[in-house]
């Protein structure tokens, strides 16, 4: 029972920070691309620092092909150029995922097709990729770039989408989690009323038994 507690208390707290997270993303999707943007560009810092330490460190003899000193340089180099380049290559990143997106909604066209000649369900997957196409158009038809009168931009509004996904699918495990919890504990509830009656009937056996 204390496992079962203490996943149900985690589900709740991932289930919270999700939606907590699809709303943020919703109402500052700017704000969250360029927290991304500053992020990948620490790891590309570290990691580039990282290199040039352990080529300093390292052996020149035994260590003669890795290029410690190089990979270093460059990933310092790109973490610079994602600063410097932030919005364009957010955008160009936002695109080629919209257009992943809608060739796999097109294979999930194709899916739902043969699904209907075996026989089987085939309007869900069907609606599904409907909607994926939907979206990765609606992403490519977004501008790269914000204009002065506010236009939302591919990115802000890929990135509200996923915020919205966050939401739901918080929202979403945070019932379940609920409802799976409520229901496990009626059922250790009634198992414990059952094996005590259980017990009860045993004894009144036993000393009938005895008798």
């Amino acid at each position: 029972m204390s496992y079962l507690k203490n996943l149900k208390w985690e589900m709740i707290i991932y289930s919270l920070l999700s939606i907590l997270m699809g709303i943020l993303m919703w109402k500052y999707p700017g704000k969250i691309m360029t927290g991304v943007c500053v992020i990948l560009a620490m790891i590309l810092f570290v990691m580039g620092i990282r290199n040039i330490i352990e080529y300093k460190r390292s052996n020149v003899i035994k260590d003669f092909y890795r290029y410690e000193l190089v990979v270093g340089i460059v990933l310092i180099a790109a973490g610079i150029l994602v600063l410097a380049c932030m919005k364009l290559i957010l955008s160009i990143i936002t695109y080629v995922i919209a257009i992943i997106i809608i060739i796999s909604g097109l294979m999930k066209v194709e899916n739902a097709i043969d699904l209907k000649r075996m026989g089987n369900h085939w309007v869900p997957l069907l609606v599904f990729a409907i909607i994926c196409i939907l979206l990765g158009i609606s992403v490519l038809m977004m501008p790269m770039n914000s204009n002065d009168n506010g236009t939302k931009t591919a990115g802000d509004f890929f990135i509200q989408c996923t915020g919205i996904i966050f939401a739901v699918t918080g929202l979403i495990d945070l019932i379940t989690t609920l409802s799976v919890s409520g229901k496990i504990k009626r059922w250790t509830i009634e198992q414990i009323a059952f094996d005590a009656d259980r017990d009860i009937e045993d004894e009144i056996i036993e000393d009938g038994d005895d008798d």
